[in-house]
């Protein structure tokens, strides 16, 4: 019985201490000599005769120095997320690619992880595993200059990384990823306008908005910017207005827009595009149509891309709402008497009144206006009203007044409603005398 208690015990205890040894001899670390540690940072230098390398650290265990030279051993594991310049190897450029110490730069991001060694008295940093990061950079704007010939994409951003200098050159490698959001004219894929398409570099024009990624080789020295992805997105443009004509043959909608993206203002004509469309909110429904349907006089709200691929700027049109057509009230007229001075008339005679209607948003045409004479009471003596006036320019009334006046001094006040239905809100007077 003592005996089989005794084997169980050697047994149970062979159980717990095989998984420690296990683990020992595949981390092949001393237990009573060694410590771990991690660090990020910036590599500072690489020594390939010693197998050194030197970092910047900018976060990691606690303690650490920076700079922190690490000791490359046989065992260390080098690897690469994204192509570093001087690896030539076609299997990079996916996953962890292995690389040698002679193909880190200087500049590139690294993650670090190890051991210490303290036994002779000064820390030894031995690396187990070195992750190598390429230093990024994105940056967005409108490009400038294009090189097919030498694969350079020159871009005058407006957002970038840290650091960038506009204009910037990126260089477009075979590994590039170049796509177009929109189609253009230089795009005549037909499977261009819609989601990403990818297209080739000279495809690209200047002019258009692009956003770029990538990676920054400062392995010479002088900073390379390669780009891993580049999107192309044409100039938007939006506008608001009326529609002055309609050509359905060559599929072109002119508005005589009111509000819109800069240098749209005024009369502008917009391509409608196979792709377009068109939308109809006219009293209060939504439905879809064609341009055959659209109304010369129809407010609508456009949206769309520029193409300024040709030097002159065409706007097609990918939205179009239709709100049919609307009459907006205008503002009340504002009629003032032009001569503020004193008039004469003679008793009997028709009264002359020299004034303007001014309106900057006529609700039509014309107007009546209606013409008082007050005295220096402010007492109405006599009126009169003349319809059909009109807008915007210098007129002579010729006002018959139902009553004569006794000789003295008086003003006239004038006051006028649009066709529309729109009063003036303060009336025009000049002075007038009875001779």
């Amino acid at each position: 019985m003592k005996r089989s208690i005794v084997v169980l015990a050697v047994a149970l205890a062979c159980l717990l201490l095989a998984p420690v040894a296990l683990a020992q001899s595949r981390v092949g670390c001393d237990p009573g000599g060694s410590t771990g540690f991690h660090a990020c940072g910036t590599v500072s230098s690489v020594d390939v005769a010693d197998n050194l390398l030197t970092l910047n650290v900018t976060a990691g265990s606690a303690g650490l120095p920076s700079p922190l030279t690490v000791a490359i051993t046989p065992d260390t594991q080098i690897s690469g997320e994204t192509p570093i310049a001087p690896q030539a190897s076609p299997a990079l450029g996916c996953g962890d690619n292995t690389v040698t110490l002679d193909q880190v730069a200087i500049g590139e991001q690294i993650r670090v992880g190890g051991t210490i060694d303290a036994s002779s008295g000064t820390p030894v940093y031995d690396a187990l595993r070195i992750s190598v990061h390429q230093p990024r950079f994105s940056c967005q704007g409108t490009v400038s200059a294009v090189d097919v010939t030498d694969g350079l994409l020159t871009v005058d951003f407006t957002n970038g990384s840290d650091g960038l200098v506009s204009p910037l050159a990126v260089t477009i490698t075979a590994d590039t990823q170049i796509t177009a959001d929109a189609a253009s004219v230089a795009q005549p894929s037909s499977a261009l306008g819609c989601a990403d398409n990818t297209i080739t570099l000279d495809q690209v024009m200047v002019g258009e908005q692009v956003s770029v990624h990538g990676t920054i080789d400062a392995s010479s020295g002088t900073p390379v910017y390669d780009a891993l992805r580049v999107r192309v997105h044409q100039p938007r443009f939006f506008c608001e207005g009326a529609v002055s004509a309609i050509d359905t043959t060559n599929n072109i909608l002119t508005v005589d827009v009111a509000h819109g993206s800069a240098g749209l203002i005024g009369t502008t004509a917009l391509t409608i595009t196979p792709d377009a469309r068109l939308f109809s909110f006219a009293d209060f429904a939504c439905s879809q149509l064609d341009l055959s349907q659209v109304a010369v006089g129809d407010q609508v709200a456009v949206c769309g891309v520029i193409d300024a691929s040709s030097g002159t700027p065409v706007y097609d049109a990918r939205v179009v709402f239709d709100c049919g057509a609307i009459t907006l009230p205008a503002p009340a007229s504002q009629p003032t008497a032009l001569s503020t001075g004193a008039k004469s008339v003679t008793r009997g005679k028709s009264l002359k009144v020299h004034l303007r209607i001014s309106d900057a948003m006529p609700g039509s045409s014309t107007a009546s206006v209606s013409v008082a004479v007050v005295n220096a009471k402010g007492a109405k003596v006599a009126a009169g009203t003349v319809s059909g006036v009109a807008l915007n320019k210098a007129v002579t009334l010729s006002v018959k007044l139902r009553k004569s006046l006794i000789r003295g001094t008086y003003r006239v006040v004038t006051k006028a409603t649009d066709d529309a239905g729109n009063r003036q809100l303060r009336a025009g007077s000049a002075v007038l005398r009875v001779r």
